[in-house]
């Protein structure tokens, strides 16, 4: 067991186990395992806040099992904190069931200054090993959906986004003062996030109402089962004036992209978006980590959740 830098691993042997790792989902919504490569890891593994780190579990020359957290600035009001969040979590099949996933997360756990946050979205599976460490359910987070057949003409407020700047920062600065936990949306995330993602090409929007900024929308076409559908990434307001523009923006991109729902995985009611019961959904999206000392303690913060801030779309 080691805990490097994406610099230090092999990188070429971990794209390989990841990808092995995720063939069956992968294949299901017919996503190109090619995708999970060099260029993408190292785009992933350093966000602006920091480089990541990566718990390799090594049999002689082979890697049979990872799991990776990436650091992001934390806010809510005048605080400030650095969070990590787990991801990629990979056993090749030989090597499940000896307990590697917890010995990753205990092992990336002790490189984590005391007073910082580990947190991540794990799928069932995960939730009881996760728990047995000491990690928390903080909260459940909703998805929503709603067909695109009508609504769709957009307002001259609603332009659209090359690069995130300084107007962005004030943006976040505001977005922060009242608001709960959440992670920052400075210029610099968005940029790493949704500007030089290799992967997609996301829309990226401004509402401007009386010369600032008032809301902002992110969104990605993405393929599930075959079907494709329009994700909403960010829906951020300071200014309730900007929820209908922005919304009938998010509209019009689904029907110009030719998908036929629009979808948002988040914790903010959206108009016109219908919740869909946990018992209909193939995942039920939660929220856990666990407040680094010692003494470990409860995540207990309500958070701001939002679809961007998982790592998958």
């Amino acid at each position: 067991m080691r805990v490097l830098g994406f610099d230090e691993l092999d990188q070429e042997a971990y794209c390989r186990l990841q990808q092995q790792a995720f063939t069956a989902i992968f294949v299901k919504n017919a996503i190109p395992l090619e995708r999970l490569n060099r260029a993408f890891f190292t785009w992933k593994f350093a966000p602006p806040a920091g480089a990541a780190r990566v718990a390799v579990v090594m049999h002689g020359n082979e890697m049979v099992a990872t799991n990776a957290m990436f650091p992001l600035q934390l806010v809510h009001g005048e605080g400030r904190e650095r969070g990590w969040q787990s991801c990629d979590t990979a056993t090749s099949p030989a090597a499940r069931g000896k307990g590697y996933f917890k010995q990753c997360i205990a092992a990336l756990r002790e490189t984590i200054p005391a007073g910082e946050t580990f947190f991540g979205y794990p799928n069932q599976d995960s939730k009881r090993g996760l728990e047995s460490v000491g990690w928390n359910l903080n909260s459940e987070i909703p998805f929503r959906m709603r067909p695109v057949w009508w609504g769709a003409q957009v307002g001259r407020e609603v332009e659209p986004i090359t690069e995130f700047g300084a107007a962005q920062d004030e943006f976040a600065r505001k977005l922060s003062r009242n608001g709960p936990l959440m992670i920052e949306r400075s210029a610099a995330y968005l940029n790493w996030r949704y500007v030089r993602n290799p992967l997609y090409e996301y829309g990226r929007f401004y509402c401007v109402i009386d010369g600032a900024i008032a809301g902002l929308l992110v969104v990605n076409r993405v393929v599930v089962r075959k079907r494709p559908i329009l994700v909403v990434m960010e829906f951020l307001t300071l200014d309730e004036r900007a929820v209908k523009p922005l919304l009938a923006q998010a509209v019009h991109t689904a029907r110009s992209s030719r998908c036929s729902m629009l979808a948002a995985i988040g914790n903010r009611k959206l108009p016109t978006l219908v919740r869909i019961p946990a018992t209909f959904l193939p995942k039920r999206q939660i929220l856990m980590g666990q407040r680094v000392g010692p003494p470990h303690g409860p995540m207990t913060e309500p958070w701001l959740v939002q679809a961007g801030d998982w790592d998958v779309f």
